[in-house]
C-alpha cells in the first residue's frame, strides 16, 4: 500500500509498513518508509492523525533520518505514544489536541490538516470542519494557530500571547 501525501500536501512515494491506533480510537499512528527501503533501515516516517467530525485530520508528522523500527500506544494511557529508532532510542510523546476560540467580533475556527489550515469566519457562514470557507497551505506543516488582533500595534502583540487574529507557527 502506498501513501500518497505528506504534512506538506505533496505527493511522496512511500509504503505503509504499519498503522496502529490509540486505546480510545481518536489517534491513529501510520509508519511509513521509503518505496524500496526496509523497516528499520531505511528513513522513515510517522503520521499521526487525529479523527473528528468523521475525517481524519493529519496533525503532525516525524521524520526518523535513521529508521523507525516501532511506534505503538500505551494500552492504559491512550495520549502515551512510544516510538523506537533504528539507534534504540527510545523516545516518548505525550499527545493533546486543544480548541483555540477567537474571543473577538471576528469568530473564526481554524482547524490543521496536513500542510492546510482550515479556515472558516463563523460569523459570515457556519460551515463545520472538515469543510472550510477558506484553504491556507503552507511549506511546512504548521503545529499550532495563534488568534491576534492586528488592530493593536507589534509590541503589544508580542507581549500578549493570547490576542485574536490568524497566525501560524
Amino acid at each position: 500500500m502506498e501513501m500518497g501525501m505528506d504534512a506538506r500536501g505533496g505527493r511522496v512515494e512511500c509504503e505503509v509498513v504499519e498503522m496502529s491506533w490509540s486505546s480510545d480510537s481518536m489517534v491513529m499512528a501510520v509508519q511509513l518508509v521509503e518505496v524500496g527501503g526496509e523497516r528499520g533501515s531505511a528513513p522513515g516516517k510517522l503520521q499521526l492523525y487525529y479523527r473528528g467530525n468523521y475525517h481524519w485530520y493529519l496533525k503532525r508528522e516525524f521524520l526518523f533520518v535513521d529508521g523507525l523500527v516501532a511506534a505503538a500506544f500505551d494500552s492504559e494511557k491512550s495520549s502515551l505514544l512510544r516510538m523506537l529508532s533504528a539507534q534504540a532510542t527510545l523516545h516518548e510523546l505525550e499527545l493533546s489536541w486543544g480548541c483555540v476560540v477567537d474571543g473577538s467580533q471576528q469568530s473564526a475556527c481554524c482547524v490543521i490538516d496536513g500542510g492546510k489550515v482550515l479556515v472558516t469566519p463563523l460569523r459570515k457562514t457556519v460551515i463545520p470542519p472538515p469543510i472550510s470557507m477558506f484553504k491556507l497551505s503552507s511549506p511546512s506543516a504548521p503545529v499550532q494557530e495563534v488568534f491576534c488582533d492586528c488592530s493593536k500595534s507589534a509590541d503589544a502583540i508580542s507581549e500578549r500571547i493570547d490576542c485574536h487574529a490568524g497566525a501560524l507557527l
